[in-house]
């Protein structure tokens, strides 16, 4: 298996797809007729969806409170059949063709009709709480709801949990982290629908690092909670669209073009600072990552991350720093 990269996973290969006319696509209010909506974003995963719907019904709050829907994304497998062994349970929409997977990430929030919306990963899972933390949150006046995650293979095994940040509350230097990193898992993300109305939705321009832009547009102008409780699963395989994007380099790449984007959120004088930051960040992260696939046998990708970290190092080091 390849050591995986920065940003989305999504069942199967695919997600570049066809761009939309503005790379943030605007978000309709909607009137609620949930309180929940979970999206479950799918494409050639089907043989894991399963898991991914039973952790869902797990925590399953009733149909009149969450609506619960499987997006696919013109799937090669047969995430439908997967969906029709629930008794009608969770709703399935199919794309009309394959459109790539942050416009179907789009998809979701736009055919939700959730006061919360949870977009959950077609092979993630979501573990017992989540849901009940999460309202507490926005009970105490968050836009956003963030836990901590466990990394988990195809066949469930840990291997790694995501660090603490702070004691459960108000994320209070949640706009300082993210703009160094991204410091939040998909699965392990829920927000209040009318945030996604305010800023929009997954930038296009961005197929592998669109999360972290949109995590910190999210927390430059609402309040975010940490729950300092595992909550969620993100699942490492090899059919990731991560894990081309490692061999080529172009995960590093365009975290380049996420950093430089996110100056747009900071309003301080200190964002030269927080630049060369994260590009250091990322010249350290491409440096593992090639330890890792020169141990897997991968010399070429290993070759193409030390060549994106010197990059990323020669950008930090750079005197101009553009907002």
């Amino acid at each position: 298996m390849l050591p995986l990269g920065f940003g989305w996973h999504y069942g199967g290969v695919n997600a570049t797809g066809p761009g939309t006319a503005s790379p943030i696509p605007a978000i309709d209010a909607v009137p609620a007729t949930h309180r929940w909506s979970v999206m479950i974003p799918a494409y050639n995963c089907a043989e894991l969806l399963e898991r991914t719907i039973e952790s869902v019904l797990a925590s399953d709050l009733g149909p009149d409170v969450m609506h619960i829907e499987v997006v696919d994304d013109g799937s090669n497998d047969d995430p439908q059949a997967v969906v029709a062994r629930f008794n009608n349970r969770v709703r399935f929409w199919r794309q009309p063709s394959n459109v790539g997977a942050i416009n179907n990430f789009n998809t979701c929030i736009d055919r939700s009709r959730g006061e919360y919306l949870h977009i959950l990963h077609g092979d993630d899972i979501v573990k017992p709480g989540f849901y009940e933390a999460a309202q507490h949150a926005f009970g105490q006046g968050a836009g956003a709801f963030v836990c901590r995650a466990e990394h988990i293979d195809e066949n469930d095994v840990k291997l790694r949990t995501t660090r603490s940040e702070q004691p459960s509350g108000l994320w209070l230097e949640v706009l300082e982290r993210l703009t160094v990193s991204n410091r939040v898992v998909a699965a392990c993300i829920a927000m209040r629908r009318s945030v996604y109305e305010d800023v929009g939705g997954f930038s296009t321009a961005l197929p592998h690092a669109a999360d972290w832009e949109m995590w910190t547009r999210v927390a430059a102008g609402h309040p975010v909670w940490f729950e300092d409780r595992v909550l969620g699963q993100y699942r490492e395989h090899a059919g990731q669209d991560t894990s081309g994007r490692v061999l080529n380099g172009e995960n590093i790449r365009e975290r380049r073009a996420a950093i430089d984007l996110l100056g747009a959120y900071v309003n301080s004088d200190d964002w030269p600072m927080r630049r060369r930051k994260a590009l250091g960040y990322s010249a350290l992260y491409a440096v593992r990552t090639a330890a890792g696939l020169a141990r897997s046998g991968e010399a070429s990708g290993a070759a193409a991350q030390v060549r994106e970290s010197l990059l990323c190092l020669a950008a930090a080091v750079r005197s101009d720093s553009p907002r």
